[in-house]
C-alpha cells in the first residue's frame, strides 16, 4: 500500500512548485514594469498647454535682450599681425598723377597768303624757312592745319591734341591786271617803300630759253618774301627757279604750276637793304609770234620781326616772241 501512495504525493508537489513559480514570474514581470513605467505621466490633454507655455517663455526671454546693430565694413587688415613687437602696416599711397609732355610754343609765323590754282594758301616762316599750306596740310608731321578762316588759322598739335591760333594781318597787295597791262602802279611810287622791278631781255625767240629775274630795292632789310607770279602757260613753259643774291644766304622754295601759277618764297637774307636780285626764272617759249608775259599777282615782303614792308607792285614783264 505504501508503494500506491508514492506518486500521488509527487504529483502534488510538482504542482505546487508549478504555482510557486507561475507567481515568481509574474511578480517579476510586473517589477520589471514598474521600474520602466514614467513615475509623473501626464495626460494628453495637457501637452498642448505646456507647449504653449513652453513658446511664450522663450518668446519673453527674446523680446528682454538688447537689439545689435548691424555689422560695418571691415577697417584694415583681417589678418594683420597684431602682435606687439610687428612694424605699422605701410600706408596706401595714391598713385601720382601722369604728367604730359609740355606743350611746345607754335614755332610759326605768319608770312602771306596766296591764291594757287583757285585754292587759298597760308606762308609761314619758320627760321629761314618758308612753308606753303592748305587747309588739311600737316606740317613737319606734327602740327596740321586745322582751318583757314577769316583773320585766324587753327593748328591742331598732333602728339597732345591741342589748339593754337594764330592771326593774319591785312590782305597781300594785289597787282590789278589793269596796271599789269598798262604798266601803271596801283599807287604812287614813295621813297619809304620798297620797289620791285623786272629785268630780261628785250625780246624772245621761240625754242630758246631765256631768263628773267625780279629785283627789289627797299630802304630796310628784306628778310622774307613769298610772293605769287602769273605767266602765259599757252606761250610759255617755266624750266627753273633759283635764288638770287638776295637770298643766296637763306631758305627759297619755289612751286610751279604750268596752269601759268608760280609760288615763290625766300628767307633769311643778309639782312642788307638796297638794290638786289630777288630770284631768276628761266622759260622756254613754247611758239612764235606771241607776247611773254610775267607778271607779280601777289605778295608781300617782310622785316626780321615779321612786320610787313609795304611795296610798289612792278609792271609786268613784255617781250615779244619772234
Amino acid at each position: 500500500m505504501r508503494g500506491a501512495r508514492m506518486p500521488g504525493l509527487s504529483a502534488g508537489s510538482a504542482m505546487r512548485k508549478r504555482h510557486v513559480v507561475l507567481l515568481l514570474f509574474i511578480g517579476a514581470t510586473a517589477a520589471v514594469w514598474i521600474s520602466f513605467a514614467p513615475r509623473y505621466a501626464a495626460p494628453l490633454s495637457a501637452a498642448p498647454e505646456r507647449t504653449a507655455q513652453r513658446a511664450e517663455t522663450q518668446e519673453a526671454r527674446t523680446a528682454a535682450l538688447p537689439l545689435r546693430e548691424a555689422l560695418g565694413k571691415l577697417r584694415g587688415e583681417v589678418f594683420a599681425d597684431r602682435s606687439p613687437g610687428a612694424p605699422p602696416a605701410a600706408p596706401t599711397l595714391a598713385a601720382p598723377p601722369i604728367e604730359r609732355a609740355p606743350h611746345p610754343l607754335l614755332p610759326y609765323r605768319y608770312a602771306g597768303k596766296l591764291l594757287y590754282e583757285g585754292t587759298a594758301l597760308i606762308v609761314l616762316a619758320k627760321g629761314n624757312t618758308l612753308f606753303f599750306a592748305k587747309q588739311g596740310e600737316t606740317l613737319e608731321d606734327r602740327y596740321r592745319v586745322e582751318s583757314i578762316s577769316g583773320e585766324r588759322i587753327t593748328f591742331l598739335y598732333l602728339p597732345l591734341g591741342v589748339r593754337d591760333t594764330l592771326t593774319m594781318d591785312a590782305a597781300l597787295s594785289m597787282t590789278p591786271a589793269s596796271a599789269a597791262a598798262t604798266g601803271a602802279t596801283a599807287e604812287p611810287a614813295s621813297p619809304q617803300r620798297a620797289r620791285l622791278r623786272w629785268e630780261g631781255p628785250k625780246t624772245v625767240q621761240a625754242g630758246r630759253p631765256f631768263e628773267v629775274a625780279l629785283r627789289v630795292n627797299s630802304p630796310q632789310p628784306v628778310y622774307s618774301s613769298p610772293l605769287q607770279l602769273t605767266y602765259d602757260a599757252q606761250a610759255l613753259k617755266p624750266l627753273e627757279v633759283r635764288a638770287g643774291a638776295h637770298f643766296a644766304a637763306g631758305e627759297f622754295t619755289s612751286r610751279i604750276s604750268l596752269n601759268g601759277s608760280i609760288l615763290i618764297g625766300g628767307s633769311g637774307s643778309s639782312g642788307a637793304a638796297g638794290d638786289a636780285e630777288f630770284f631768276v626764272i628761266t622759260f622756254m617759249p613754247t611758239r612764235s609770234g606771241g607776247t611773254a608775259a610775267i607778271n607779280v599777282a601777289a605778295g608781300s615782303l617782310r622785316s626780321e620781326a615779321g612786320a610787313a614792308i609795304e611795296y610798289d607792285p612792278p609792271p609786268g614783264f613784255r617781250a615779244p616772241i619772234e
